[in-house]
């Protein structure tokens, strides 16, 4: 840049424009070289250095302290580095600070290595040998003054620190082989099955202690250092827990299937043989029994038996048992018995049923008269008595108003008169006072004598054609008269 009246060369730095920095002239002007802690075009901004951090291997003061100065920084350095970063080691050992041990320089630092018997810091102090513990096994530890100790060791331990167990089943005193374990101060036996005590010198009596395992009724015999069973017959085994096969030596038929039991076998016949060994052929085969009878085969002897039905009898149940002749069938109220294959029945007379005839059939059960009309029964026939206003063999047919009877004959019940009553009946006030057999407003029909008698046991009453009598048809296994009376009565006193 040109000025003046001679266009000279203008020098910019002439006015120290740069303050602490460094001018330096351009032909087009100026540049400021900042010294350290300043920055800006012209050197005015202060920087503090601190902010990166400066002192110790790149880190911002990690050891040391940075003082931030208007000229730059200062590190304040730790106690064991130096440096204007903090960045260099002081080797503490060159001014032997280990009293009696070795020094170890480290970085910012240092350590003493110590020889037996010292401790501290600086390797000042005489160490205690004892402590920590260095005896195992609850030894006592005696120390001494110049670091050493001894452990003096509990019965059974030896070795400088008592670490070792001396094993006392060197002088192995077990007997009968037992097995020695080894302890403190002392030893066990770990005694084989059989045998007991410390040394296991004693032999176990399993039989007197219960501690032995035969089975099934085998009997205990003891020996030195066990037992033996003896078994009963049947069983073998250790301990006569096995069963023995019978089988091995059985005589079943061949064909047949032994079975084996205790201190015994059976045999299992095929189809068509018989007997212990199965050596018998079965007499069923053939089917001698008759009638439908079961046959049944003697496994002893070889022979059958026949079981016969009832009506059968006969070696092989083929002979017929007549019932009627032996008396065994009874037929009530004239029956006929008649025999037949196997059993036999009764033929009952008109008016009675049942296996022994006697249930009198009901020729009014149901009951055939109609309009409430009474029906007698007779045995082979029955009569229907109608209610007044009504005739007819069943009742159904109708009077024609003010007559009655069986053909409609009568006038109806009116005040009688002298003459009106009839079978005897004696007029009195106006009405009829008819005899014992005959009822009705003219004591034209007969009384029903079942009013006033009772038949036993729900037996039916059947009033007589004569309005006095009556009888009683029996329930199955009654009879008499009233049926009072049990047919098995009838039987036990036979």
């Amino acid at each position: 840049l040109l000025a003046g009246e001679h266009c000279d060369e203008v020098d910019h730095c002439a006015e120290e424009p740069c303050a602490d920095g460094v001018c330096i002239h351009l032909a087009s002007g100026y540049k400021c070289t900042c010294p350290i802690g300043l920055r800006g075009s012209r050197c005015e901004l202060d920087v503090n250095e601190c902010l990166s951090s400066p002192c110790v291997r790149g880190q911002p003061c990690a050891d040391g302290v940075c003082i931030h100065l208007a000229s730059g920084y200062k590190c304040t350095c730790p106690i064991g580095l130096r440096g204007s970063r903090c960045e260099l080691d002081v080797n503490e050992c060159l001014s032997s600070p280990c009293v009696r041990g070795r020094c170890v320089n480290e970085m910012g630092s240092y350590r003493c290595e110590c020889p037996n018997g010292y401790t501290g810091r600086h390797c000042e102090e005489i160490a205690d040998p004892c402590n920590p513990p260095p005896c195992k096994n609850d030894a006592h530890c005696f120390s001494y003054r110049d670091g050493h100790f001894t452990c003096e060791c509990r019965a059974g331990f030896t070795g400088r620190r008592c670490e070792v167990n001396i094993d006392d089943c060197t002088e192995n005193a077990c007997m009968n082989g037992a097995t020695c374990i080894d302890g403190e101060q002392g030893y066990t036996c770990n005694c084989p099955p059989g045998f007991t005590g410390k040394l296991c010198e004693r032999d176990v009596d399993e039989c007197e202690s219960g501690e032995h395992l035969c089975l099934n009724g085998g009997t205990c015999v003891n020996r030195k250092g066990g037992y033996h069973c003896i078994c009963v017959n049947g069983w073998e085994g250790e301990n006569c827990e096995i069963n023995k096969d019978d089988c091995i030596d059985a005589l079943c038929e061949a064909g047949s299937t032994c079975i084996d039991h205790v201190a015994k076998y059976t045999c299992e016949c095929p189809p068509g043989r018989i007997g212990l060994l199965c050596h018998m052929e079965d007499p069923c085969l053939s089917n001698p029994c008759k009638a439908g009878s079961q046959c049944e085969a003697d496994t002893s002897s070889g022979k059958y038996m026949c079981t016969c039905p009832k009506g059968y009898t006969g070696e092989d149940c083929s002979e017929d048992i007549n019932e009627c002749e032996e008396g065994t069938s009874v037929c009530w109220n004239g029956g006929t018995c008649v025999n037949t294959p196997g059993s036999w029945h009764c033929e009952c007379p008109p008016g009675f049923t049942d296996s022994w005839c006697m249930s009198h059939v009901n020729q009014c059960s149901p009951s055939p008269c109609l309009n409430q009309g009474t029906c007698l029964d007779f045995g082979t026939a029955f009569k229907c008595v109608c209610m007044s206003g009504f005739h007819g063999q069943f009742c159904e047919k109708m009077c024609p108003l003010g007559f009655e009877g069986d053909n409609c004959e009568r006038r109806q019940h009116m005040e009688c008169n002298s003459t009106d009553c009839l079978n005897g009946g004696v007029c009195s006030k106006g009405a009829c006072r008819c005899p014992l057999a005959f009822t009705g407003d003219r004591c034209e029909r007969r009384s029903n004598p079942c009013k006033y008698h009772s038949c036993a046991h729900n037996a039916i009453c059947i009033p007589s054609a004569n309005g006095i009598d009556y009888r009683c048809e029996c329930k199955f296994g009654f009879f008499g008269h009233d049926c009072r009376q049990e047919v098995s009565e009838l039987f036990d006193s036979m």
